[in-house]
Protein backbone atom coordinates (compact mmCIF):
# COMPACT_ATOMS: atom_id res chain seq x y z
CA UNK A 1 0.00 0.00 0.00
CA UNK A 2 1.36 3.41 -0.91
CA UNK A 3 -0.84 5.49 2.03
CA UNK A 4 0.57 4.91 5.38
CA UNK A 5 -2.49 6.12 7.11
CA UNK A 6 -5.91 3.99 7.13
CA UNK A 7 -7.96 7.45 6.28
CA UNK A 8 -9.08 8.20 3.06
CA UNK A 9 -8.18 12.12 3.64
CA UNK A 10 -4.19 12.12 4.42
CA UNK A 11 -2.85 15.31 5.82
CA UNK A 12 0.07 16.95 4.30
CA UNK A 13 0.67 19.95 6.57
CA UNK A 14 -2.20 22.60 7.54
CA UNK A 15 -2.79 25.04 5.27
CA UNK A 16 -0.59 28.29 5.63
CA UNK A 17 -2.32 31.23 7.05
CA UNK A 18 -1.65 33.33 4.79
CA UNK A 19 -3.36 31.29 2.16
CA UNK A 20 -6.33 31.22 4.30
CA UNK A 21 -6.28 34.36 4.55
CA UNK A 22 -5.83 35.48 0.68
CA UNK A 23 -8.71 32.90 0.16
CA UNK A 24 -11.43 34.41 2.63
CA UNK A 25 -10.64 37.97 2.11
CA UNK A 26 -11.51 36.95 -1.38
CA UNK A 27 -14.73 35.35 -0.78
CA UNK A 28 -15.64 38.10 1.29
CA UNK A 29 -14.95 41.19 -0.51
CA UNK A 30 -18.89 41.84 -1.66
CA UNK A 31 -18.70 44.80 -4.39
CA UNK A 32 -14.93 45.30 -3.31
CA UNK A 33 -12.76 43.90 -6.83
CA UNK A 34 -10.42 41.36 -5.45
CA UNK A 35 -6.45 41.96 -6.55
CA UNK A 36 -5.13 39.88 -9.29
CA UNK A 37 -3.57 38.04 -6.69
CA UNK A 38 -5.86 36.78 -4.68
CA UNK A 39 -7.95 35.78 -7.77
CA UNK A 40 -4.99 33.88 -8.81
CA UNK A 41 -4.70 32.54 -5.13
CA UNK A 42 -8.53 30.95 -5.10
CA UNK A 43 -7.14 28.12 -7.33
CA UNK A 44 -6.88 23.83 -7.15
CA UNK A 45 -4.06 22.46 -8.56
CA UNK A 46 -5.87 18.57 -8.35
CA UNK A 47 -2.36 15.96 -9.43
CA UNK A 48 -1.66 12.69 -9.20
CA UNK A 49 0.05 9.70 -11.38
CA UNK A 50 -1.58 8.97 -14.95
CA UNK A 51 -4.74 6.75 -14.39
CA UNK A 52 -5.56 7.66 -10.82
CA UNK A 53 -8.87 9.36 -12.10
CA UNK A 54 -8.19 12.55 -12.00
CA UNK A 55 -10.41 13.77 -14.94
CA UNK A 56 -13.22 12.04 -13.20
CA UNK A 57 -13.34 13.41 -9.64
CA UNK A 58 -12.78 16.97 -11.39
CA UNK A 59 -15.94 16.35 -13.67
CA UNK A 60 -17.40 14.90 -10.74
CA UNK A 61 -16.91 17.93 -8.82
CA UNK A 62 -17.81 20.20 -11.25
CA UNK A 63 -21.26 18.53 -12.55
CA UNK A 64 -22.07 19.02 -8.85
CA UNK A 65 -20.74 22.63 -8.26
CA UNK A 66 -21.05 24.16 -11.89
CA UNK A 67 -21.20 27.65 -10.93
CA UNK A 68 -18.52 27.26 -8.72
CA UNK A 69 -15.63 26.28 -10.28
CA UNK A 70 -13.81 26.15 -13.53
CA UNK A 71 -11.82 24.18 -15.64
CA UNK A 72 -8.65 26.00 -16.61
CA UNK A 73 -7.67 23.72 -19.78
CA UNK A 74 -4.42 22.50 -20.66
CA UNK A 75 -1.98 22.96 -23.49
CA UNK A 76 -0.75 19.96 -24.99
CA UNK A 77 1.65 18.59 -27.60
CA UNK A 78 -0.07 14.72 -27.22
CA UNK A 79 -1.91 13.61 -30.09
CA UNK A 80 -5.75 13.47 -28.90
CA UNK A 81 -7.23 10.36 -27.64
CA UNK A 82 -10.40 9.32 -29.56
CA UNK A 83 -13.03 10.78 -28.17
CA UNK A 84 -11.01 14.00 -26.99
CA UNK A 85 -11.95 17.80 -28.77
CA UNK A 86 -9.28 20.63 -29.18
CA UNK A 87 -10.72 23.13 -26.96
CA UNK A 88 -13.19 21.31 -24.49
CA UNK A 89 -10.40 18.59 -22.99
CA UNK A 90 -7.31 20.20 -23.71
CA UNK A 91 -5.48 22.79 -26.11
CA UNK A 92 -3.89 20.43 -28.52
CA UNK A 93 -0.93 22.14 -29.93
CA UNK A 94 2.02 21.28 -32.29
CA UNK A 95 5.59 21.39 -30.80
CA UNK A 96 6.37 24.36 -32.42
CA UNK A 97 3.88 26.42 -31.40
CA UNK A 98 4.02 25.20 -27.65
CA UNK A 99 7.41 26.53 -27.94
CA UNK A 100 6.85 30.37 -28.87
CA UNK A 101 4.27 30.62 -26.02
CA UNK A 102 7.08 29.57 -23.59
CA UNK A 103 9.34 31.97 -25.37
CA UNK A 104 6.68 34.70 -25.17
CA UNK A 105 6.19 33.82 -21.43
CA UNK A 106 2.58 32.77 -21.90
CA UNK A 107 3.39 29.48 -19.45
CA UNK A 108 2.58 30.11 -15.62
CA UNK A 109 4.18 26.09 -16.01
CA UNK A 110 4.86 23.72 -18.07
CA UNK A 111 6.68 20.38 -19.10
CA UNK A 112 7.66 17.29 -20.42
CA UNK A 113 5.51 14.40 -19.88
CA UNK A 114 5.99 11.22 -21.00
CA UNK A 115 7.46 12.95 -24.60
CA UNK A 116 5.12 15.39 -24.83
CA UNK A 117 4.74 19.47 -23.27
CA UNK A 118 2.10 20.09 -21.51
CA UNK A 119 1.53 23.32 -19.55
CA UNK A 120 -0.54 26.46 -17.92
CA UNK A 121 -1.18 29.14 -20.10
CA UNK A 122 -2.46 32.69 -18.25
CA UNK A 123 -5.09 33.12 -20.76
CA UNK A 124 -6.54 29.95 -20.02
CA UNK A 125 -6.74 30.79 -15.91
CA UNK A 126 -8.00 34.24 -16.75
CA UNK A 127 -11.00 32.73 -18.68
CA UNK A 128 -12.15 30.83 -15.49
CA UNK A 129 -11.22 34.15 -13.23
CA UNK A 130 -12.75 36.76 -15.70
CA UNK A 131 -16.33 35.18 -14.80
CA UNK A 132 -16.00 35.23 -11.04
CA UNK A 133 -15.22 31.01 -11.06
CA UNK A 134 -12.28 29.19 -8.64
CA UNK A 135 -10.03 27.77 -11.27
CA UNK A 136 -9.41 24.06 -10.87
CA UNK A 137 -6.27 22.25 -12.50
CA UNK A 138 -5.71 18.87 -13.73
CA UNK A 139 -1.53 18.81 -13.13
CA UNK A 140 1.81 16.77 -12.86
CA UNK A 141 4.04 17.12 -9.89
CA UNK A 142 6.28 18.94 -11.91
CA UNK A 143 3.74 21.29 -12.91
CA UNK A 144 3.43 21.76 -9.11
CA UNK A 145 6.92 22.62 -8.19
CA UNK A 146 7.02 25.57 -10.78
CA UNK A 147 3.42 26.82 -9.52
CA UNK A 148 4.79 27.12 -5.67
CA UNK A 149 7.27 29.24 -6.60
CA UNK A 150 5.49 31.49 -8.68
CA UNK A 151 4.96 35.27 -7.28
CA UNK A 152 1.27 35.30 -8.60
CA UNK A 153 -0.29 31.87 -8.59
CA UNK A 154 -0.95 30.38 -5.01
CA UNK A 155 -3.43 27.60 -5.39
CA UNK A 156 -4.42 24.52 -2.93
CA UNK A 157 -2.25 21.47 -4.08
CA UNK A 158 -4.26 18.32 -3.38
CA UNK A 159 -2.61 15.14 -4.75
CA UNK A 160 -5.08 11.89 -5.82
CA UNK A 161 -4.03 8.45 -5.51
CA UNK A 162 -5.53 4.68 -6.38
CA UNK A 163 -5.85 2.49 -3.12
CA UNK A 164 -2.58 0.49 -4.32
CA UNK A 165 -0.55 0.47 -6.92
CA UNK A 166 -2.39 -3.13 -8.35
CA UNK A 167 -5.19 -0.71 -8.77
CA UNK A 168 -3.81 2.01 -10.67
CA UNK A 169 -2.10 -0.78 -13.00
CA UNK A 170 -5.87 -2.00 -14.07
CA UNK A 171 -7.08 1.45 -14.48
CA UNK A 172 -4.22 2.24 -16.97
CA UNK A 173 -4.70 -0.96 -18.63
CA UNK A 174 -8.73 -0.30 -18.41
CA UNK A 175 -8.23 2.68 -20.78
CA UNK A 176 -6.85 0.38 -24.17
CA UNK A 177 -5.55 3.20 -25.32
CA UNK A 178 -1.90 2.62 -24.66
CA UNK A 179 0.54 -0.08 -25.80
CA UNK A 180 2.29 -2.12 -23.59
CA UNK A 181 5.66 -0.22 -23.12
CA UNK A 182 3.37 3.32 -22.30
CA UNK A 183 1.52 1.27 -20.29
CA UNK A 184 4.85 0.36 -18.60
CA UNK A 185 6.72 3.78 -18.57
CA UNK A 186 3.55 5.23 -16.92
CA UNK A 187 3.64 2.49 -14.27
CA UNK A 188 7.05 3.53 -13.71
CA UNK A 189 6.75 7.29 -13.91
CA UNK A 190 3.66 6.51 -11.24
CA UNK A 191 5.87 5.00 -8.87
CA UNK A 192 8.16 8.00 -8.70
CA UNK A 193 5.14 10.44 -8.59
CA UNK A 194 3.92 8.68 -5.51
CA UNK A 195 7.31 9.48 -3.44
CA UNK A 196 5.95 13.34 -3.88
CA UNK A 197 2.96 12.62 -1.47
CA UNK A 198 5.01 13.03 1.56
CA UNK A 199 7.20 15.78 0.22
CA UNK A 200 5.70 18.58 1.66
CA UNK A 201 4.96 19.96 -1.72
CA UNK A 202 0.72 18.79 -1.51
CA UNK A 203 -1.58 20.49 1.25
CA UNK A 204 -3.42 17.18 1.23
CA UNK A 205 -3.28 13.80 -0.24
CA UNK A 206 -6.80 11.94 -1.36
CA UNK A 207 -7.72 8.39 -1.76
CA UNK A 208 -9.66 7.49 -5.52
CA UNK A 209 -11.22 4.17 -3.83
CA UNK A 210 -14.51 5.00 -5.25
CA UNK A 211 -15.58 8.49 -6.72
CA UNK A 212 -18.52 9.20 -4.47
CA UNK A 213 -16.13 8.38 -1.63
CA UNK A 214 -13.20 10.93 -2.95
CA UNK A 215 -15.51 13.30 -3.90
CA UNK A 216 -16.37 13.57 -0.40
CA UNK A 217 -13.11 13.77 0.78
CA UNK A 218 -12.60 16.29 -1.88
CA UNK A 219 -15.21 18.49 -0.18
CA UNK A 220 -14.11 18.52 3.33
CA UNK A 221 -10.53 19.66 2.13
CA UNK A 222 -12.36 22.56 0.43
CA UNK A 223 -14.41 23.72 2.51
CA UNK A 224 -11.68 23.68 5.25
CA UNK A 225 -9.54 25.83 3.12
CA UNK A 226 -12.96 28.33 2.24
CA UNK A 227 -13.51 27.42 -1.09
CA UNK A 228 -16.84 25.77 -0.18
CA UNK A 229 -19.39 26.54 2.07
Amino acid sequence: MWLCSPSCVVAAGEFSRSHLRMSCQCSCAGSHAATAGHVYSRGIALAGPSGVGKSTIIHALMAKYPDKFGFSLSATTRQPRPGEVNGRDYQFLNRERFQELIAQGEFVEHADVHGNFYGTTKSAVDNVTSIGKIWLKDIDCCGCQQLKKHPTFHPIFIMVVAPDEAELERRLRGRGTETEEVVQRRLRDAIEEMKQKDSGLFDRVVVNGTVEQCLRDLEAVLREAHLLD
